[in-house]
Order: structure tokens, then C-alpha cells, then sequence
């Protein structure tokens, strides 16, 4: 038989704890997961702040709100509660789920950050960044000409084939591997060095960072700080 809580505070108290163990749970499989590393810096942070306020917030609130013990059909107004915090933290999860970055792309001097939803517009599937092996976001890098001079006169951050932004282009994409490596020296060797942390600086376009935002990236474990 279900005992129910003295108070409207003893009621929030053990709705809260809940709540807690619920996000610890949700926070390592974000933090982990979904934006590992520097990429909690590109949407985890505010993916976090969206389940603290949904789980931790609005149902231990709503409970302090409405709870007395002697209330007639309490354990019902619980129950709703629970379902209306146990969807609203579902929809908040998704969302989440769908900002995660699936990609890292090395252009020039720029390495772009995409989730699902900024490749969707431009009818790139999961399915299609999946077909690249290793962990996500996958480190990828676009297949550029091979002409310095060339690469060098355009604009990354405004060039468009067709209409469509070079880091939307998937027919440029290629994985990056210990074979590809040797095809991107020219590219990389041209980039600040940050002789301590064995990495080179470059832009990172990402819609959660300012323009100006660097990050130190390397072609075998991808971007790794920013500053």
C-alpha cells in the first residue's frame, strides 16, 4: 500500500529526489554520449539546461503546488503529475537527442560542427553519416582541390556550389583515416600549433558558437579545446 508523504514538502522533498537520480542518469548519457568532451560546448550545455528545468523544476513545483495529504483523488493528481513531467521530459530528451553533433568536417581552416537537424534541410540522413565509421561526431574533412592557390582564394565561410554551402556538400565528404591523412599534411601543416597540446588551431562553425570561436583540432582525435 502506497504511503503517502505527511506534508506538501515531504511530498516535494522525495518528488525531488526522484527527480535528482533521473538527471544524474540523463546527464552522464549527455555528457558522455551525445556531446562528448568540447562538444558539451556546442548544445550539451543547453540540452542540460532544458532537463534540469523540465525534471528538476516544473514536477517537484507542481507537486509543492498541489499536494495535501487529505485531499480526496491525491494519489491521482500524482499520477498525472507524473505522466505530465514524464512526457514533457521525453519531448525535452528528444530535442536534445536531435541538437547532438553528428559531424566534425575539416575544410581549410575551418572545422564545421552539424547535428541531424542542420543536415536534414539539405537532405542528409543519419543513415548516410552512419555509412562513416568510428564514434560520433565523425570525423570527417571535405575533398578539396589540391590547388593551394585555388583553395586558398575561396571563401569557405560563404561559398556556395548550386546554392549549397560547401560543408552541406556530401559529395565532398570523405573519412578521415590513417589513409587520408597524408592528403590533408598541405592543409594542416598550414595551421597555428599549439606545440602543448599536440593540435593545431583552427575556426569552429558550429550554430551554438560565436564566428570567432578556435578550437584546437587534430587530424587523429578531431577538435579537443577551445579558446
Amino acid at each position: 500500500m502506497l504511503h503517502l508523504p505527511d506534508t506538501r514538502w515531504h511530498a516535494f522533498s522525495w518528488h525531488l529526489l526522484f527527480s535528482v537520480l533521473i538527471f544524474v542518469i540523463l546527464f552522464f548519457v549527455i555528457t558522455l554520449f551525445w556531446f562528448p568532451g568540447v562538444f558539451m560546448y556546442m548544445g550539451g550545455w543547453q540540452g542540460v539546461k532544458i532537463v534540469a528545468g523540465v525534471d528538476l523544476i516544473l514536477g517537484p513545483l507542481l507537486t509543492l503546488l498541489i499536494y495535501n495529504k487529505a485531499k480526496k483523488g491525491i494519489k491521482m493528481d500524482l499520477c498525472i503529475i507524473a505522466l505530465f513531467q514524464l512526457s514533457c521530459l521525453t519531448a525535452g530528451v528528444y530535442l536534445v537527442y536531435q541538437e547532438r553533433p553528428l559531424v566534425q568536417i575539416f575544410g581549410l581552416d575551418v572545422v564545421y560542427v552539424h547535428g541531424i537537424t542542420d543536415l536534414e534541410q539539405y537532405d542528409i540522413s543519419r543513415e548516410d553519416i552512419a555509412n562513416f565509421s568510428g564514434s560520433y561526431p565523425k570525423k570527417l574533412y571535405l575533398d578539396l582541390p589540391k590547388d593551394k592557390t585555388a583553395v586558398s582564394a575561396m571563401d569557405f565561410s560563404s561559398s556556395f556550389v548550386d546554392g549549397v554551402s560547401l560543408d552541406y556538400r556530401q559529395d565532398l565528404y570523405r573519412e578521415m583515416n590513417e589513409g587520408s591523412k597524408s592528403k590533408l599534411d598541405w592543409r594542416y601543416e598550414r595551421l597555428q600549433k599549439s606545440e602543448a597540446d599536440n593540435c593545431r588551431w583552427v575556426d569552429i562553425q558550429s550554430k551554438y558558437l560565436r564566428f570567432d570561436q578556435k578550437g584546437c583540432f587534430s587530424l587523429s582525435n578531431g577538435i579537443r579545446l577551445l579558446k
